[in-house]
């Protein structure tokens, strides 16, 4: 597929509804936060950490975003605007709070539902900057109604770990705590299809606001019950991929410090 018609096919869908509680007192929606440096007309100015999302999505040809905000988060879109700077097109969708973040996601469905998803979180750096492009390239292949950005971790009971066959196909996510130590990979990044969304929809219509055990619903609950009905999940493995998560203490220390080479 020539990627300037992933123009029409695709929106992006950021979630940035949330409290951002680990990090307050903040002095602005953790989306906005000053990651780095860039040139612009000649002059050093900060950039937010997710410019660096946007920039991605915008360099595989998707050129549409949703971002969902809540009432208090104005400064995304005060930043923002309409996309222009970035050469893109950027709606802003304003939530009350949900019980769950894939009923938060769910919000968008009206807009969403006959296009090609492509899903990043706005307050995580990572690397490589092409990732979405090697998503949707194997999004575009064959028989996938949702692809996953996979990237190591150290660390796999602090993560949902996802596991795949030979060939790439997705077989399980063991939800976090339920992994053992050693490399395992988690997903940051995704891409789906319209079924995927119309089958999110009606799960999401006969939930209840927990997982199996209680815990609050997370999109691998979704996943996982894709799964189980027939959908293909197929993830793309970034062995020397990273990513800096600023709603973590860690993640915060960690891309500060990194933020000195970042000027682009």
């Amino acid at each position: 597929m020539d990627w300037r018609s992933r123009e029409k096919d695709y929106v992006a869908l950021l979630p940035a509804a949330g409290k951002g509680a680990r990090m307050a007192p903040s002095p602005c929606s953790k989306e906005v936060y000053p990651v780095g440096c860039q040139v612009v007309n000649g002059q050093t100015k900060p950039k937010v950490i997710s410019q660096y999302l946007l920039e991605s999505l915008r360099g595989a040809g998707i050129v549409k975003a949703f971002i969902v905000i809540r009432d208090e988060k104005w400064d995304i879109p005060k930043y923002y605007k309409d996309g222009q700077s970035l050469d893109m097109n950027i709606a802003y969708m304003v939530t009350e709070p949900t019980t769950g973040h894939p009923f938060t996601l769910d919000k968008a469905y009206p807009f969403i539902r006959h296009a090609n998803v492509a899903l990043g979180y706005p307050d995580i750096y990572f690397r490589p900057a092409d990732a979405f492009d090697h998503l949707l390239t194997e999004f575009e292949g064959p028989g996938s109604d949702v692809v996953l950005g996979m990237f190591p971790v150290s660390d796999p009971p602090s993560w949902d770990i996802v596991e795949t066959d030979d060939h790439g196909g997705v077989t399980d996510i063991k939800l976090r705590g339920n992994s053992e130590v050693g490399q395992k990979y988690t997903w940051i990044l995704t891409v789906w299809n319209s079924v995927f969304t119309e089958f999110m929809n009606e799960y999401l219509r006969g939930s209840k606001p927990h997982g199996t055990n209680g815990e609050e619903l997370i999109l691998d609950h979704v996943f996982l019950a894709a799964l189980r009905q027939g959908l293909r999940i197929t993830g793309v493995k970034f062995t020397n991929g990273e990513f800096w998560d600023i709603g973590t203490e860690h993640g915060l220390k960690d891309l500060v410090n990194l933020g000195r080479e970042l000027i682009s």
